[in-house]
C-alpha cells in the first residue's frame, strides 16, 4: 500500500504507539460469502490501530476503538474485493507491537499486499450474513 493511502487520514499513522494485532481464523466476502483462510487452517493476524478518545455525543465518556488496516487485494481475492486486511507474519508481530518503534518507514513497509501463497477462498452459506448467527453453521457450504 502506498504510504499516501494512509497518511493524512485518521486513524493515526503507523508510527503511533497504539498498534494492535487482530487474530482471526479467516475473513469474509460479499453477496456470495467466502471464508478466506490459510490452507493449513492456521490463524491470521491483521495489522490494526487503536485509540482512546472522548465522545462528545456520549456525554464526554471515554471510548476505546480500533480499526483494521487494509491494502490492495492479492490476485486470488481481487474478484471478491479490491481491498483486503493487512496480514502480518509472526516474524513481524514484535516489530508491529513494539511501542518504542516509531520508525514510520519500517512500519509502512509491513503495510503491503500479503506475499505468501497460502490463502484460499471457500464459499460458505449466506447464513453467515445475519449478525445474529454464530457458530459452525456460518462456515457451512452453500446449498
Amino acid at each position: 500500500m502506498p504510504a499516501s493511502r494512509l497518511s493524512g487520514r485518521s486513524p493515526p499513522l503507523p508510527g503511533s504507539r497504539r498498534r494492535l494485532l487482530r487474530v482471526a481464523a479467516g475473513g469474509g466476502g460479499a453477496k456470495q460469502p467466502f471464508h478466506i483462510r490459510r490452507k493449513n487452517r492456521g490463524p491470521v493476524a491483521f495489522a490494526g490501530l487503536w485509540d482512546r478518545w472522548e465522545d462528545p455525543g456520549a456525554g464526554g465518556g471515554v471510548l476505546e476503538s480500533c480499526t483494521i488496516l487494509s491494502t490492495d487485494a492479492k490476485p486470488l481475492l481481487r474478484p471478491l474485493h479490491e481491498r483486503m486486511p493487512v496480514i502480518l507474519e509472526p516474524e513481524h508481530y514484535a516489530l508491529w507491537l513494539d511501542r518504542q518503534k516509531r520508525d514510520g518507514q519500517a512500519l509502512r513497509d509491513l503495510l503491503c499486499p500479503y506475499r505468501r501463497d497460502d490463502l484460499e477462498a471457500v464459499p460458505v452459506s449466506t447464513y453467515v450474513n445475519n449478525v445474529r448467527n454464530e457458530g459452525p453453521g456460518c462456515l457451512e457450504a452453500p446449498r
